[in-house]
């Protein structure tokens, strides 16, 4: 199935069978990691091999990760290590209908780190 211009998405929370069906049938420009995959990802080598494996996946198929609910420097810090494309969280910002200034650690996390 050819790619369309519309910026697709997958929300991947490690579900097995159907999250890997959608993905190789719909092959989106992004994969969204759940949040119950982030929280506490720096505690938990499942969950880092895991995201690994996405990351792997995403660039051998010209698609990018985004990891989304990043609500700790540590996490951040982990993502990064892990080479995730994008990060949303409370970590960065709080939701807000104007555009918000990020929290200034974790802009610097991300300039040291990249």
């Amino acid at each position: 199935m050819p790619r369309t211009s519309v910026i697709s998405r997958l929300i991947f929370s490690g579900s097995g069978y159907h999250s890997d069906n959608i993905l190789l049938r719909l092959h989106p420009r992004f994969i969204k990691i759940d949040m119950s995959v982030i929280r506490n990802i720096q505690l938990s080598s499942n969950k880092q091999i895991l995201v690994s494996h996405a990351v792997e996946y995403a660039r051998s198929n010209d698609m990018r990760v985004i990891a989304e609910g990043v609500e700790t420097y540590d996490e951040l810090n982990t993502l990064i290590e892990l080479d995730v494309d994008y990060v949303q969280g409370y970590c960065l910002a709080k939701p807000s209908a104007e555009p918000a200034v990020l929290d200034e650690e974790a802009v610097h996390i991300i300039t040291q780190r990249t």
